[in-house]
Parts: C-alpha cells; structure tokens; sequence
C-alpha cells in the first residue's frame, strides 16, 4: 500500500531547451504536493542547458541531473525511472509545464488505475487552477484508447513506478506515438487508466522549435506502434488506425516533411 505522502519522481528529459528548461521545472517546484524529486535527464545538450541545470540546482536541493549519452527521447525517459526513488512517476517535457495542483489532483487515484492523465491546453483558466470541489475521473479501457487513437501524453500522467517498471518503461525504438504505446500496454496489463477532466497542464507549440508530434519522426511511429500492438486491436480498430496514418501521410507529401518520413522510416 502507497504511503499518506507518497514520494514522487519528476522526470524531465531536455536537450538544447535552455531556454525553455526553467519555466518547466518552476511548475514542478510550484507544486502543492511537496514532496518529491527531480529528476533533469540531460539528452546529450550542446547549449547552454548544462549552465542552466547547475544554476536551478544551486537553488533546490531537491534537483538532479542526469546524463543520456545518446538523443533519443525514451532512452532519457528511462535513465530517469532507473535512478527514481519515488514510489510514484511523473514526467514532464521540457517545453510544457504544470498547474500547482495537478500531482495533488492525481495522486489519490494512482493505485486505482494504471496511468492517471488529465487535459491539457495552451492556457489554463482561473477556474481549473482554483476549483475546490473532487475531479471528474473518466475512466479509459483499451477500446477507448483505440478507437479515439489517443494515448496520454508524459506530461500528462503519473503512475506507480513498480508497474511501469514491470512493462520495461519507454519504447526506445519508437520515434513517436509514444503515448498511446505506453497507455495500451499498461491498461492491457493492469487495466483501466482514467484522466480528470481538468486543464491541468500547458501543452506549449509555438516556441519555433523542432517538435515530435505531428512530424515525420511522429508518423514512422505511429506505424511502428501499429505493428507492434496490433494484437492488443481489434480489426476494425486496426482499420482505423491505418486510415488516420493513411491521412497523415498525405498531409506530409507535398512538403519537406514528407521527404524526412521516407528517411526516418529507412532507419
């Protein structure tokens, strides 16, 4: 049984975001549920984020850094959950951040479901950010993953670090689709995960920096993913994912990004 106040893990994968690193970590250290640690996977930066990471450190002991030899996002991801002492995961992109309530509004369901997720958006409002009264939990079984074809994204959810470790963690060989790999394999296992329906994370996008979902890295994942759990679909559902992958195939063609799909999917 999980502790009154659980200890939990933070962990942000950065590469070449020095800009853009504090303002994730502040919403961490924001947060109204105090006891926790984090954890700053450093994937291979040639930036200024070392400097930055030493000086955030200076300020909160309770920040560490760590270091990926190699750029893949989930191999970062998964340095973090090895070194982890929480007994509860969280995970945070470098460019998104957090409403100060959001692991308090989670935790109390983490042992109830596998993956606890909330909504996101590109601004949260005074009424998310304040309100009093209990959550609305929307449960989420396997059909409802594929049939809306939409996982939870890291920013998004906590979890029990026993049972994502007991899964292997992140899919290093996933370029994209990430999200909704993870998501099918832990309800597939320990079934249903649920989202509260609260804004309780920034999803930031117009930074004009490079960006995996929606791009060409993002689409040879989506293919991957479909191989690889496609045991766990239905053949109708499998229908429909090869129909959306279809669509955005089209969407990359005429562009430079349908060049990169062609060079990423050779990889």
């Amino acid at each position: 049984m999980m502790s009154t106040r659980p200890l939990v893990s933070v962990i942000i994968p950065t590469r070449n975001r020095a800009g853009l690193l504090p303002r994730a970590v502040a919403s961490v250290r924001a947060q109204t549920h105090r006891d926790l640690e984090i954890l700053i996977v450093d994937d291979a930066s040639t930036d200024e984020t070392p400097e930055v990471v030493a000086s955030l450190m200076a300020e909160d002991p309770r920040i560490q850094v760590l270091r990926n030899a190699e750029p893949l996002q989930n191999a970062a991801r998964n340095v973090g959950i090895e070194a982890a002492k929480g007994e509860v995961l969280a995970f945070l992109d470098d460019d998104d951040y957090w409403a100060p309530q959001k692991l308090e509004r989670q935790l109390p369901l983490v042992e109830s479901y596998s993956l606890v997720g909330c909504l996101a958006g590109r601004s949260i409002s005074s009424v998310d950010v304040e309100r009093d009264g209990a959550p609305d939990v929307v449960p989420q079984t396997l059909e409802d993953i594929y049939w809306s074809n939409r996982g939870f994204s890291p920013s998004k959810f906590i979890c029990l670090r026993s049972r994502l470790q007991a899964i292997g963690g992140f899919d290093p060989d996933l370029p994209g689709a990430t999200g909704i790999d993870l998501t099918a394999n832990m309800i597939a296992r320990y079934g249903p995960a649920c989202y509260l329906a609260e804004n309780l994370v920034v999803q930031f996008t117009q930074h004009g920096q490079p960006r995996i979902s929606g791009s060409a890295r993002w689409l040879v994942g989506c293919e991957r993913e479909l191989e690889k759990d496609r045991a766990l679909r239905t053949e109708s559902q499998l229908g429909v994912r090869r129909a959306q992958i279809e669509i955005m195939k089209l969407r990359l063609a005429d562009s430079t990004g349908g060049r990169l799909y062609h060079a990423y999917r050779a990889v």
